[in-house]
């Protein structure tokens, strides 16, 4: 009898606007989970993105042209949405 594969963990991310925004001194929050339980946060702002994972107090900030080169270079190429 074969296995089943198990089932994948289900991510969420959440983000709900009531209207378009710019971002200049504010931050853009995303929170992450998986299977319902927080796994970190995402905050985006004007001149950087940082990622909080869910228990540390420090968190990994990448300036705009770092994440570019990052991404481009680590990252999996896909079709736009």
């Amino acid at each position: 009898m074969k296995k089943r594969a198990s089932s994948p963990t289900r991510k969420t991310v959440e983000l709900t606007l009531q209207q378009e925004i710019t971002i200049g001194l504010s931050k853009a929050r995303f929170v992450v989970q998986e299977d319902c339980v927080k796994v970190g946060e995402l905050q985006v702002s004007q001149g950087s993105i940082v990622w909080f994972p869910r228990f540390g107090k420090l968190g990994y900030k990448m300036d705009w042209d770092r994440f570019k080169d990052c991404m481009e270079n680590e990252g999996r190429k896909c079709r736009r949405r």
